[in-house]
């Protein structure tokens, strides 16, 4: 469908599925939150209107007949908050060009007004553009229940409630410098097993969704079905596509091609859709047009764009469900937020129900393995623009970084998880040897001492009575430079602790010297130190610790 204005022409197509009130496949942030409360009707209206998705391409088309196409093709009241933008020096008759498909209509005004720095709130009943500045002042309260979330004690009649955790969480990945207690217009209050939560329409988005998030870990933590906790990136269900892209091989040859229309090709060639960020370009001097040279064969997308990117100082991320170009400082600004569930690495087996609250977790060691290796520059504590914070009902980090380093994390996570299994069955490997059972061990004395028959008469006298007898098997004795033990591994504890009390045997000092001699100064271990006493003595093959 054609659409003629005065002074330019518009092109417009709105594609927009008949139910347009029910979509049952969307991703977090993008519906209704099942224990939010009920909306009314005008708000439930425009919300399916946003998450349906359409089909877009402006041309040049003046921004208040764009408002009112959008109005007409969605069924919903549009209104140009003209003031607003007369103030911010914005022309209502400003042009627009944009073409986008595929995505939701959310996504598209979104990245339509942030090129010309606005944005938009549902209010009285509209959908209103308007500047960000007069968003932060109309602020929209909300409230969010959350008892099932802060609960710290199941048991208790009077619920225990732990609301600040999560509040913190929330007010240290969403929008950090929009909240009352460093000096913005939000705040966030806990009361009556709910939230009531004033922020702008954006924010709010944000704070549904990882309510929604945190809910879905605390089931699945409760679902018996469920073998492995997952991990979730707000607002990224919906772009599987795009991720599932990058790692698929491209084989493509540019020469002297403008970004604007390499980008558009590669779009087309992996079906995903990609968004040059004009704006943060031209503010940071680069022209979008710029020619670039490239040629990959069977190169996954993921690194051909990074090649493609770094000579022009730029970078990609994924947002509003495209694959957006732009600059690192746009990047490290507008974080992702992710949430993974830790229950496994910051903590045992659970015990109790306050173990199983996640009250007696670990966070803090994972925490720094995190912070101090995964661009230790970029975290809030050191003045960084990421954040992590714990969530204990189900315990789970909630984190707010770029792309990159969530990929990281993700991965660490991994290599700790397997870490731990590999640990975990060389304790239960230990535990499986018989603590009766004899062993012989030697430890080298310090060539000072020559006194070893000495040395053995005080073991003897020292140990509890019965600890050495010839019908039983156990012995001490001098031999060489060392001194020979049989015991089990309480024996060899009793004298390991005497030997080092009388300053005679150093495990660390005589562990390398010993093993070449085939002595086995520190842990025994098998072929070294682990000697059989006799047949059937039960020896662990690991030794013992």
């Amino acid at each position: 469908m054609y659409f003629r204005f005065q002074g330019s022409v518009c092109l417009l197509v709105a594609c927009l599925t008949a139910g347009i009130a029910c979509d049952s496949q969307h991703a977090f942030g993008e519906g209704p939150a099942t224990h939010e409360l009920p909306q009314v009707e005008w708000e439930v209206r425009i919300e399916a209107a946003l998450r349906a998705k359409g089909e877009w391409e402006f041309v040049d088309a003046p921004l208040n007949e764009v408002c009112s196409a959008i109005q007409e093709k969605l069924g919903i009241e549009v209104v140009l908050d003209v003031k607003a933008l007369e103030d911010f020096g914005i022309d209502t008759g400003t042009p627009i060009t944009r073409s986008l498909r595929g995505v939701s209509n959310r996504s598209f005004l979104r990245l339509m007004l942030r090129d010309l720095e606005l944005t938009y709130m549902v209010r009285l009943g509209a959908l209103w553009i308007t500047t960000p500045e007069r968003a932060e002042a109309q602020l929209v309260t909300t409230v969010y229940p959350v008892g099932d979330l802060v609960e710290q004690d199941l048991n208790s009649r009077e619920p225990v409630l732990d609301y600040d955790s999560l509040a913190q969480a929330i007010m240290s990945v969403i929008a950090p410098d929009e909240w009352d207690q460093v000096g913005g217009p939000g705040v966030i209050n806990g009361i009556y097993g709910s939230f009531a939560v004033s922020q702008t329409a954006e924010i709010h988005e944000e704070v549904s969704a990882l309510l929604q998030a945190y809910r879905a870990i605390v089931d699945n933590e409760q679902d018996t079905n469920v073998s492995r906790q997952t991990s979730f990136m707000l607002g990224q269900k919906a772009q599987k596509s795009i991720h599932a892209a990058l790692d698929r091989a491209l084989t493509v040859e540019i020469e002297d091609v403008a970004l604007t229309q390499a980008m558009e090709f590669v779009g087309q060639a992996m079906n995903i859709p990609i968004v040059i960020d004009t704006r943060a370009l031209e503010d940071f001097g680069i022209d979008p047009a710029t020619p670039i040279n490239a040629k990959f064969k069977e190169t996954p997308l993921r690194f051909a764009l990074d090649r493609m990117l770094n000579e022009m100082e730029l970078t990609y991320t994924i947002r509003d469900e495209v694959l957006f170009i732009t600059t690192p400082e746009v990047v490290e600004a507008q974080l992702l937020i992710g949430l993974y569930p830790v229950r496994d690495l910051v903590q045992g087996t659970a015990a109790s129900p306050g173990d199983r609250l996640g009250m007696n977790a670990d966070f803090d060691s994972l925490i720094r393995a995190i912070t101090s290796t995964i661009d230790p520059d970029s975290w809030d504590e050191v003045g960084g623009p990421g954040a992590i914070e714990p969530l204990v009902r189900a315990p789970t980090f909630v984190v707010s970084q770029t792309q990159e380093n969530h990929e990281k994390i993700a991965e660490l996570l991994t290599k700790l998880r397997a870490a731990k299994k590999v640990e975990a069955a060389r304790v239960a490997a230990k535990e499986d040897v018989d603590p009766t059972a004899l062993i012989v061990r030697s430890y080298p004395i310090h060539p000072m001492f020559n006194g070893l028959d000495e040395i053995v008469k005080l073991i003897m006298r020292a140990s509890e009575p019965g600890t050495w007898d010839d019908e039983a098997g156990t012995f001490v004795q001098g031999l060489g430079m060392s001194i020979v033990a049989k015991h089990n591994a309480s024996g060899h504890r009793q004298v390991e602790k005497l030997l080092s009390q009388l300053g005679v045997w150093y495990p660390s000092r005589f562990n390398a010297r010993s093993r070449k001699q085939g002595l086995g100064g520190g842990p025994p271990q098998a072929g070294v130190d682990a000697q059989p006493a006799a047949p059937g003595a039960g020896v662990s093959p690991g030794g013992f610790f």
